[in-house]
C-alpha cells in the first residue's frame, strides 16, 4: 500500500532496443507491384512474355529427364538413331510439349512414325495434329507464293526466295515436316517501297513498325518490311527483304554484299513455281544468322535447320563457305550457329 503523501516508488524497467520489421528488397517490390494492381491495370509486356517462354523453353530443355537430349536423338537424321539409349519410360507428355514449342512436332511426328514408335494416343493425336496443319498451311502458303510470284515477275521485280519455302522440300525432302508461319522473299533494295506498292492490289498492305519507325524508315534501314493480307488472326504474312539482317546495327557491323547473293543465287522450281533462291553456302550462312539475331539459338527450329542443311550437303562448297563468311565479317554468329547445332 502507497501513503498517499510518500512519492511511489518506481522500478526502472529494462530498455527495449526496438527496430522496425526488415523487409527484403523483393518483398517491398512485390508489395509496391501488388498496390499498383489494385489500382490501375498494368498490360502484359510482349518482350517480357517472350523472354518467359523462353526461359521455360530452356528449363525443358536442362530438365533432369534430359527431354531435350531425349528429342534431338529421335530427331537424328544420319544413320539409324540409337534408340536403346533412350530412358526406360520416356516423359512423351514433355517431350511433345518441348516439340511444339519449338516448332518440331512434325518432324517428330514423323520420325515417330517412320520407326513405328509406341507413346500414348493423346502424344500421338497431338503430333498427328500438328503434322497435318503444317501441311495444309504450306500448301496454302506455296499457293500464295506462286500467285505473288507471278505478279512480282510480271511487273519486272525480280525475287529470291528465303527461309522456310527454300528448305521444305530440297533440305527436308517433306514439306510438312517443316513448318512455316510466312512467306519470306528478297528483293532489291530500291524496290522495295514498289513491291509493296505493286502487291496491294493483292490486298497485301504494310504492318506498322515499332513506335518512330514509319514505313519508309524500316524500307530504308530495317532490311525488310511486313505486309498482310487478310485478318489479323488468320491473315497471310509476307516479309520483304532487302538484306539477310534485319537490324539496322548488323548493317554497320558487318559487310554482307547482297549484290554478291543475287549473282550467285541458282534457279529454283517446285511444282509449278520457278523461281531463283540463295545458293546453298549463302542460305546456310542466312539461317546461321537467322537464328542468332531473329529468333535466338533457344529455338530448336532454326538449329535444326542448321544440322539439316550442313548433313544434306545439296552440293555445299566448304571453301567457298568460309570465304563468304570471312568476307561478310559474321564469323561469330556462323560459328555459334554450327556449334550449337552439331
Amino acid at each position: 500500500v502507497i501513503h498517499p503523501e510518500q512519492p511511489p516508488k518506481w522500478t526502472k524497467q529494462p530498455e527495449i532496443d526496438f527496430k522496425p520489421p526488415t523487409r527484403s528488397y523483393s518483398t517491398t517490390i512485390a508489395r509496391q507491384c501488388k498496390a499498383q494492381d489494385n489500382t490501375r491495370e498494368v498490360p502484359p509486356n510482349p518482350g517480357r512474355l517472350a523472354v518467359l517462354r523462353k526461359a521455360r523453353y530452356n528449363a525443358l530443355m536442362t530438365a533432369p529427364t534430359d527431354v531435350g537430349q531425349t528429342l534431338c536423338r529421335l530427331l537424328a537424321v544420319t544413320g539409324a538413331p540409337d534408340y536403346s539409349a533412350l530412358p526406360g519410360t520416356v516423359p512423351w507428355r514433355q517431350l511433345v510439349q518441348l516439340a511444339q514449342s519449338n516448332a518440331v512436332g512434325p518432324l517428330l511426328y514423323a520420325a515417330v512414325e517412320d520407326k513405328d514408335l509406341i507413346l500414348p494416343e493423346t502424344s500421338r493425336e497431338t503430333l498427328k495434329q500438328a503434322y497435318y496443319t503444317s501441311a495444309a498451311m504450306n500448301a496454302r502458303l506455296l499457293g500464295e507464293l506462286e500467285r505473288v510470284s507471278e505478279h512480282l515477275t510480271s511487273l519486272g521485280v525480280p525475287i529470291l526466295l528465303l527461309k522456310g519455302a527454300a528448305l521444305g522440300e530440297r533440305v527436308y525432302g517433306n514439306l510438312a515436316t517443316r513448318p512455316m508461319g510466312d512467306l519470306d522473299i528478297l528483293v532489291p533494295q530500291d524496290q522495295v517501297t514498289e513491291t509493296a506498292q505493286l502487291l496491294a492490289p493483292l490486298g497485301y498492305e504494310a504492318l506498322p513498325g515499332p513506335p518512330g519507325h514509319s514505313f519508309t524508315y524500316q524500307a530504308r534501314f530495317n532490311g525488310e518490311v511486313s505486309l498482310r493480307r487478310g485478318p489479323e488472326t488468320s491473315g497471310l504474312m509476307l516479309d520483304v527483304h532487302w538484306h539477310l539482317a534485319a537490324h539496322q546495327w548488323l548493317h554497320h557491323t558487318t559487310q554482307i554484299d547482297v549484290n554478291a547473293l543475287w549473282r550467285a543465287a541458282l534457279p529454283f522450281s517446285l511444282a509449278s513455281l520457278s523461281l531463283r533462291q540463295l545458293c546453298p553456302e549463302d542460305t546456310l550462312l542466312h539461317v546461321c544468322l537467322h537464328a542468332a539475331f531473329g529468333n535466338t539459338f533457344a529455338y530448336l527450329l532454326n538449329l535444326v535447320d542448321v544440322d539439316r542443311l550442313v548433313r544434306a550437303g545439296s552440293g555445299l562448297d566448304w571453301t567457298r563457305f568460309l570465304q563468304r563468311v570471312q568476307g561478310f565479317q559474321v564469323r561469330v554468329p556462323v560459328y555459334f550457329g554450327l556449334r550449337f547445332a552439331a
